[in-house]
């Protein structure tokens, strides 16, 4: 299946700003879509993006699956869904 990975802020430095079609197995779910983005792009993302240990989006960064904040991992993915990764930026 594929899945539409786009991210936001400081992370189209790294997809950019088209979204990026990943190929999943079928039935993956959220955490095998981080797994695949540690491989593919884990060493190249800063700490405030990215936790190396976690293996995982790092705090302060929100994922959107089908429009909805998540951090669980045994979140289903669907074909053609869109997974939203946005860094949260404060200022005033």
């Amino acid at each position: 299946m594929t899945v539409r990975l786009r991210g936001l802020g400081a992370f189209c430095r790294f997809w950019g700003e088209e979204p990026q079609r990943i190929e999943l197995p079928d039935g993956s779910k959220l955490g095998e879509l981080m797994a695949m983005i540690h491989e593919r792009w884990g060493q190249a993302l800063p700490p405030e993006l990215w936790s190396q240990s976690e293996r995982n989006v790092s705090q302060g960064v929100i994922v959107l699956v089908a429009g909805k904040p998540t951090r669980d991992m045994d979140m289903p993915l669907e074909q053609d869904q869109e997974v939203l990764v946005v860094k949260l930026t404060v200022g005033g």
